[in-house]
């Protein structure tokens, strides 16, 4: 589209976000990287969505301003639905969009997990509730939306992200400690 320096960095950026989020589990090497930025990816869909808009991400809003700025263009909420149906110039629904990449994000998430033996029944629970409730959130409100406290789709939402973050965020803690204790 522009295909200036800046806007191809952001290009690259994005790609390489979508890539490590979706493909990430593959290789060991790429495996913490990847389930650090499927963490934050959910953390700014939902928890920093509930401040900025319904599928927030800080790249996307980056890019959108220097764009905004230098050529007078707003990206879509979604760097999905710009890439999909702008780019590509396939003619799909941002809501398809938008269910097939927290489907494919969550189910990364599991199978990152499930190769890094940090699973349990608990983390399970909340990977299926919490990848339940973005579906729904998604379906009934459009990306960008900024929720209140009032809607409680989102907040249920919000609470489920925030405690499987944690949950992830302790179980790699306590398996980091178990293991730095084995001498070699």
């Amino acid at each position: 589209m522009f295909y200036d320096y800046v806007d191809s960095i952001f290009n690259l950026l994005h790609v390489f976000v979508i890539l490590l989020n979706t493909l990430g589990w593959v290789s060991e090497k790429t495996r913490r990287v990847s389930l650090l930025f499927l963490i934050l990816t959910i953390f700014c869909w939902s928890i920093m969505g509930l401040f900025f808009g319904i599928g927030f991400c800080p790249l996307t809003y980056l890019h959108s301003e220097y764009l905004n700025f230098k050529y007078s263009y707003i990206l879509p909420f979604s760097y999905m639905d710009h890439f999909i149906i702008n780019i590509i110039d396939f003619n799909i629904s941002s809501k398809i969009i938008s269910i097939v990449s927290i489907t494919f994000v969550f189910l990364s998430l599991y199978i990152n997990l499930k190769k890094s033996f940090l699973l349990n029944k608990y983390i399970i629970l909340f990977i299926l509730l919490n990848g339940i409730s973005s579906l729904f959130v998604v379906s009934f409100y459009d990306l960008g939306y900024l929720g209140s406290f009032k809607d409680f789709p989102i907040i249920i939402s919000f609470i489920l992200s925030t405690i499987m973050i944690i949950l992830i965020f302790t179980k790699v803690k306590l398996f980091n400690q178990k293991y730095s204790r084995i001498k070699v």
